[in-house]
């Protein structure tokens, strides 16, 4: 129980991180993309409680997943949080959470980390102006996985969505000349 509980945060958590990063962005990659220190805008609350026990368990949770969240009191109520930092700490959370929604066979998720993963690869190239072969061919590969796992699930709108997303890839490509 506990187990799918923080999948369901880790992947809250990844998709409020990478999503204000990618605002603009849409496509996603492997694990040996060069990344920035460029910071993430703002703090992502994962939840709030007035059960103290409860919020350091939680936290405890993350803690065995590698994800740093930090806790805050306001009166009686206990925030636990994720500090936003860098694209570093971006991709080892959709990492993350990608592994997990695999594990626990979350497959409509897998395909909104796909995405979100191809939205935060764009925003780092559209960041970095770092549009290498490696950067470009990942992010289309995130596309293409996400489209191939929402086939399968036969959704149409979310068919439809990532083919918006790889046609937006396709138009940023474009737009900065990379072939």
């Amino acid at each position: 129980l506990f187990g799918a509980l923080i999948a369901g945060i880790v992947i809250v958590l990844v998709l409020a991180i990478v999503v204000p990063v990618a605002t603009t962005a849409s496509k996603g990659g492997k694990s040996d993309v060069e990344v920035s220190s460029d910071p993430i805008k703002e703090d992502v609350d994962l939840l709030t409680t007035d059960n103290l026990g409860k919020a350091l368990e939680i936290q405890a949770l993350l803690a065995k997943q590698d994800i740093a969240a930090s806790r805050a009191m306001d009166g009686t109520k206990s925030r636990i949080y994720l500090k936003k930092g860098d694209f570093t700490a971006a991709k080892m959370y959709l990492e993350k959470a990608i592994m997990l929604a695999k594990q626990f066979e979350l497959k409509y998720q897998v395909i909104e980390l796909y995405v979100a993963y191809g939205n935060y690869m764009e925003e780092f190239m559209r960041v970095t102006h770092n549009y290498s072969s490696i950067n470009v061919s990942n992010t289309a590969e995130m596309y293409e996985k996400a489209l191939v796992a929402a086939k399968e699930l036969k959704l149409s709108n979310l068919i439809d969505r990532v083919n918006r997303e790889k046609s937006d890839f396709k138009t940023f490509c474009q737009l900065n000349s990379i072939s």
